[in-house]
């Protein structure tokens, strides 16, 4: 049995007597951190929890954990994350215990993308496969649960607040868990999510963003490529915050200066200045073609399987070019 949407995954899980459940689960998402949150959710109560990580496994330790008996319960949940890391071999033996699961343990295996050697568990178990998810789905199942965790701690918040929490983590799950947390915290006491607390809580981020802004208009590219590395910013945050900047600059070339404050009430004292002096260093068809790679950059992120470190490279790259 195969699931490609999460809400399904859920209600199945919801519905199935915990004795029905399947021996084998397949979970795929490129997100470690939503894998081990979803493998979680398969815990039932009174079981042992083990977790593996597969590039530390050995054939003698799969072998152990495939066969030895629980300690502590009478079942045991047991995961192995990200085993797209494992050699062939190892998945052999995983493919083969297949045949012949052990009643007493459930085994969730974890991966970040659904490749052919994972078929037979996703035929022979019970598979959820959100690496085909359509970005603009992600992003609105996203912001629905932000929501959601607002709501548990006591918090109401608008959908246009949830979805731009999305877009500033760059529907990153691990970094929306870390910041709903932290909104959280913040608000304790207070019952409403006010836009404004998005800029306290999500600054840092974003002013590490703009360094690497300010690093490509300088004509510092290494400079950027290794605040990059350094911060290790997801790629669509990078996208939707140097297009905020770009638009911003491309726009101050066309107001006076006199409706700065009307226009932009955001950019005061020493941000308005830099962000004037980089606006009036490039031509408005400079700036056209920056919002042209970011959106081709943007298209390929949503479309293609390519690594993220190369995107980020491959558009800073392409940005300062223009900027030459």
């Amino acid at each position: 049995m195969k699931f490609s949407h999460l809400p399904a995954f859920e209600k199945h899980l919801h519905s199935a007597d915990p004795e029905h459940l399947s021996d084998v689960y397949l979970i795929v998402d490129p997100e470690e951190h939503v894998q081990k949150k979803l493998a979680k959710k398969l815990l039932q109560d009174g079981e042992e929890w083990a977790v593996y990580h597969a590039e530390e496994l050995t054939l003698s330790k799969i072998d152990e954990l495939l066969n030895s008996f629980t300690m502590f319960s009478e079942r045991a949940c047991t995961c192995i994350v990200s085993i797209e890391k494992l050699p062939k071999n190892f998945l052999k033996v995983l493919q083969e215990y297949l045949k012949s699961p052990r009643s007493n343990m459930r085994l969730v295996l974890t991966a970040s993308s659904m490749l052919k050697d994972f078929a037979i568990f996703a035929k022979d178990g019970v598979a959820l496969d959100l690496s085909g998810e359509k970005p603009w789905d992600k992003e609105k199942r996203l912001s629905m649960q932000i929501m959601q965790k607002f709501k548990l701690a006591q918090l109401r918040a608008s959908s246009a607040i949830c979805d731009q929490i999305v877009k500033m983590c760059g529907s990153r799950v691990a970094l929306i868990d870390q910041e709903v947390e932290k909104l959280s915290c913040y608000l304790y006491g207070r019952n409403e999510v006010a836009l404004k607390d998005l800029d306290i809580i999500l600054s840092n981020p974003q002013q590490s963003i703009f360094k690497i802004g300010q690093a490509l208009f300088e004509h510092h590219l290494k400079g950027a490529l290794e605040l990059t590395q350094e911060q290790k910013f997801p790629l669509m945050m990078l996208v939707y915050s140097l297009r905020s900047m770009v638009q911003r600059s491309y726009r101050l070339k066309r107001v006076e200066r006199s409706d700065y404050a009307q226009k932009f009430p955001q950019l005061k004292g020493y941000l308005l200045e830099k962000t004037l002096k980089l606006s009036n260093q490039y031509s408005a068809s400079q700036f056209k073609r920056m919002l042209q790679i970011l959106f081709e950059i943007e298209l390929l992120m949503k479309s293609q399987p390519i690594a993220e470190d190369f995107l980020i490279s491959l558009l800073l790259i392409k940005l300062g070019s223009v900027l030459k």
